[in-house]
């Protein structure tokens, strides 16, 4: 099935609005195990400490190269995105297990196809809102707003989700809200540890028909230093795919990076990904899709947070 240029660029475009592991090829349930036992020496229980009275705010930065060859012809698209996020969590029981709302408080974007003069959006422009609100209708009227609530045990499972918004419609890509949070295992682990989460997401094979696949992320707790564990990440495709242009609509999920988890205060500082990944045959015969990206999410004061918020 030949897969079109148009449809490669929403699923990036679309990633980029979500804000939501780099290898090539399927991992496969033997890769777990085979791997080592887990080193001796201190462990380390990873466990998020959510209070309804300290909202979480973060800044992510992502940007995106992809490479389209079809028809001998040649083209660049380019996107950057800053997006404010915040987290605000509505209540935690005795047990640890919170209620936490997503929500979107300021997104700039910039995106250029090939040689066009390219698109520019900010959500805090008047200049802009007045030119471009029916074409971003849909990110103005969720700035501000909750875009999902989910119920998270401290160890980062999601046990209710409920989508608020675009994210209520049906079909649309709920994973990266899911994965707002890292899941962490349920007991103490050692440097060295390894432990693996699977998750499905769909693809599209023909005419609007979807098709689940099976993806792996592989984490390994690299480093503990003043009480920040450092957590190294890996995401690939569990699922034999021999379509290109199904595993197209994967270029962007497979990523790889590292993780800083605040151990005393129970919170991601910080998360950073790449992504360097070619799939040939793309969009048919001598064609290809080149995806360079990366990410960059950091945790901001909650002080410096709350009044760059009121800035709208």
């Amino acid at each position: 099935m030949i897969c079109s240029i148009t449809t490669v660029r929403s699923w990036v475009f679309t990633a980029t609005l979500i804000v939501v592991a780099g290898q090539s090829g399927a991992l496969s349930r033997a890769d777990e195990a085979t791997l080592p036992a887990s080193p001796a020496g201190t462990k380390y229980l990873l466990a998020y400490k959510f209070s309804p009275n300290d909202p979480l705010h973060y800044r992510v930065v992502q940007d995106s190269e992809m490479t389209i060859i079809y028809n001998q012809a040649k083209q660049i698209d380019r996107n950057h995105s800053e997006t404010l996020r915040s987290l605000r969590v509505v209540s935690v029981d005795a047990s640890g297990v919170a209620e936490v709302e997503i929500v979107i408080d300021h997104v700039y974007l910039k995106a250029q196809s090939g040689e066009n003069a390219g698109d520019e959006f900010d959500s805090r422009d008047p200049d802009t809102r007045a030119a471009q609100y029916e074409k971003y209708k849909a990110i103005y009227d969720s700035i501000g707003q909750p875009q999902a609530r989910l119920s998270l045990s401290p160890s980062g499972r999601v046990l209710k989700f409920t989508p608020f918004g675009s994210f209520k419609t049906a079909g649309s890509d709920t994973e990266p809200v899911k994965s707002i949070v890292n899941q962490f295992p349920e007991q103490p682990v050692a440097v060295g540890e390894k432990w693996s989460e699977e998750y499905d997401v769909d693809v599209t094979v023909e005419k609007g028909l979807k098709q689940k696949v099976t993806m792996i992320r592989k984490f390994r707790l690299v480093s503990v230093d003043q009480n920040v564990a450092k957590i190294e990440l890996k995401t690939g495709v569990v699922t034999p795919l021999n379509d290109p242009s199904m595993q197209a609509q994967l270029i962007q999920r497979e990523l790889s990076g590292t993780i800083e988890f605040d151990l005393q205060r129970g919170t991601i500082l910080s998360r950073k990904h790449t992504v360097d990944k070619t799939v040939v045959n793309a969009f048919g015969d001598s064609s290809s899709l080149r995806a360079v990206s990366s990410y960059e999410e950091k945790l901001r004061p909650s002080r410096i947070a709350a009044t760059s918020s009121t800035k709208k």
